[in-house]
């Protein structure tokens, strides 16, 4: 995708490895590993927690960390975020 000229890529895939790729620095956490009580909204969940961290300020690998454990809440049932 960034050979194909996108500025920015996240990546996810469920419980596996996500990334978070730019021209400058590739980024890839493991998320929490949760029992896994819902799945639908958790990619919409996880990015919203990652835009309102970055926007708030936070560092890239703290943003795609802090998305990640917002997913893994509401997936593993937790508040909705």
């Amino acid at each position: 995708m960034l050979a194909r000229d996108a500025q920015r890529v996240l990546v996810t895939d469920g419980a596996r490895d996500t990334t978070d790729a730019s021209a400058d620095a590739v980024l890839t956490l493991a998320p929490p590993q949760v029992q896994a009580l819902r799945v639908t909204g958790a990619g919409d969940t996880f990015m919203a927690a990652h835009m309102a961290a970055e926007t708030r300020g936070m560092a890239r690998q703290d943003a795609l960390a802090h998305a990640l454990r917002t997913a893994a809440a509401y997936v593993a049932g937790g508040p909705e975020h």
